[in-house]
């Protein structure tokens, strides 16, 4: 099932829809989450998709992270590289200064988030949330066959990240990386082929 929010919500009734996104989320149970660019997702500045990404958390539904192809072996450079910049940058998450096309739109989500669980709380959540999903990426990268040291020695710096914030990863539950592996693509440049996950072209 693929659901787009736009045809799924009646935009020209929004207050009286959007308590239907939950029960929408849970039928189709995975949620694709495009951070693109990773560095800085714009999606996690749109308050549309923060408010559907809790949501689809709080509905248990599959998250899974995943980018355009060419920015694939940047990602995975960075992960191999600093973990933390990388977990930074897809924990960046202010409700408060997101952003929407329409402006009644905003208000409104807005005013839903204030009254529902208050901002510190919604941002909170979805920081946690985002960073087992990171966590489970990365373990899963690093678990991938082919995913050893690069040339040139040196083991991965992502073997530290086993357990994240006091939760032990496994490459498992409701937060996974996206897709099943291709089979072509190439390698990163420096001897190493990314694992199958960031080989993969866009479906």
């Amino acid at each position: 099932i693929l659901w787009l929010d736009i045809f799924s919500i009646s935009q020209s009734q929004i207050t009286s829809t959007i308590g239907h996104i939950p029960r929408l989320l849970q039928t189709v149970g995975r949620l694709a989450l495009v951070v693109h660019p990773w560095g800085r997702p714009e999606c996690l500045t749109r308050v549309w998709c923060l408010l559907e990404l809790l949501q689809a958390f709080q509905s248990g539904c599959e998250v899974r992270l995943t980018m355009c192809p060419s920015e694939r072996t940047s990602f995975y450079r960075a992960l191999r590289a600093d973990y933390a910049t990388v977990e930074g940058a897809l924990t960046h998450i202010d409700a408060r200064r997101a952003e929407a096309t329409v402006e009644s739109d905003r208000l409104l989500i807005m005013d839903a988030v204030e009254r529902a669980m208050g901002f510190d709380a919604f941002n909170r959540e979805l920081r946690a949330e985002m960073t087992r999903c990171l966590a489970r990426l990365a373990t899963s990268m690093i678990e991938a066959p082919g995913a050893g040291p690069s040339a040139g020695g040196g083991g991965s710096p992502l073997s530290n990240w086993r357990h994240v914030q006091g939760v032990h990863v496994k490459a498992h539950g409701p937060c996974q990386p996206a897709g099943p592996a291709a089979s072509q693509g190439s390698g990163n440049g420096n001897g190493h082929q990314p694992p199958a996950d960031e080989r993969e072209d866009a479906a």
